[in-house]
């Protein structure tokens, strides 16, 4: 996640920009490949197979979030209120691994991260009540890669979709999106920044920033996503 922010700076891209509303983008994204794919299809016959190409993330991956951990890649993928662990050696081939957490209380889980801190596991996720009903950030911590992961730290109202941010020389950060207009429902969304004293702790007098806002007609009214 760190190396992908440097190089989103480093390529002069506002943050904002990474951050799109999801039904006109699927609309774009769609009539890009009706145009391209035809052609594609005819190169790769042509020169052989050594063209073609397979999605690296898998078909039916929501939010995801890949993590290299001692020589394999692993993400997590929430269903309901359970989150469940995926293991993979080229970012092809996913099988899954094990279902690591369940929600205490049943909520429903957005988008979770999984990330390793001085060996440690910990799982960022969006909690929720419902369809975006009282949505927060949490975090559950493991010794273990494969679990059990228990809720501990913060618990931040009004976000979604947390995503930690390391710098190079060990400060940490929390984005995730916010609702200004209030913490019981989703609506418009803002890309915010919490600064932590260590993985699961909201600094002290810390105060979320807002980096970004969906001030362009194709945004709509999101900003989400900010890995």
């Amino acid at each position: 996640m760190r190396g992908a922010a440097f190089f989103v700076e480093a390529a002069g891209f506002a943050p904002r920009r990474l951050c799109c509303y999801h039904r006109r983008m699927g609309k774009l994204l769609r009539t890009l490949w009706l145009a391209v794919a035809p052609g594609c299809f005819v190169l790769a016959a042509a020169c052989g197979p050594s063209l073609a190409y397979r999605n690296p993330v898998g078909c039916g991956f929501q939010d995801p979030a890949p993590v290299e951990y001692r020589g394999e890649y692993f993400l997590v993928q929430s269903i309901g209120p359970r989150v469940d662990l995926y293991s993979s050696r080229d970012l092809v081939e996913w099988k899954r691994e094990a279902r690591i957490f369940q929600h205490p209380e049943g909520r429903i889980i957005w988008a979770p991260e999984l990330h390793v801190v001085n060996g440690r596991f910990y799982l960022y996720l969006s909690q929720l009540e419902g369809t975006c009903y009282r949505p927060r950030l949490r975090v559950a911590v493991s010794s273990r890669l494969r679990g059990p992961y228990i809720l501990t730290g913060f618990d931040i109202p009004g976000a979604i979709d947390p995503s930690l941010f390391r710098t190079s020389t060990g400060e940490m950060y929390l984005l995730g999106a916010g609702f200004p207009g209030g913490d019981d429902h989703c609506g418009e969304s803002h890309i915010r920044v919490w600064r932590l004293s260590d993985p699961v702790t909201l600094a002290a007098a810390s105060s979320p920033l807002t980096i970004s806002k969906p001030d362009n007609s194709w945004e709509w009214i999101v900003n989400e996503g900010p890995q």
